[in-house]
């Protein structure tokens, strides 16, 4: 939670319940760029994108954790909003070090050279 503050990034904390309407309404908001979620989260919202298209172009990336994301609802996904959805739980059965940079670990990597670099931070 607090790692965003040590590289300079802000995070989104909700303390409200996690619908798939007050997260799609606090992406189009607050723009992030990663999003984090569960597999029942992703699937509900999965439910809503066919009946609405929220602005989702902020993201690069998604984040599942939890528990083990089902293939079903990562194909989906991607094929629905062009997105990945990486899976923290599919490292050993332990929750994935998110920390290091999941950005490398994806397809798209637009807009990598415009961001701020950080100390000791590699771009290719």
């Amino acid at each position: 939670m607090t790692f965003p503050f040590w590289t300079g990034g802000q995070a989104i904390l909700w303390g409200g319940r996690s619908t798939p309407d007050a997260m799609f309404e606090h992406i189009e908001r607050f723009k992030p760029t990663i999003y984090f979620g569960v597999p029942t989260l992703f699937a509900t919202q999965l439910q809503m994108l066919a009946n609405t298209s929220p602005n989702l172009s902020s993201l690069r990336i998604c984040v599942s954790a939890g528990e083990p994301l089902p293939a079903n609802i990562f194909e989906r996904w991607e094929a629905r909003t062009s997105l990945q959805i990486l899976d923290g739980h599919r490292h050993h059965g332990k929750p994935a070090h998110l920390h290091q940079q999941p950005a490398r670990r994806c397809k798209d990597r637009r807009q990598r050279q415009d961001r701020p670099r950080l100390r000791g931070q590699n771009h290719r």
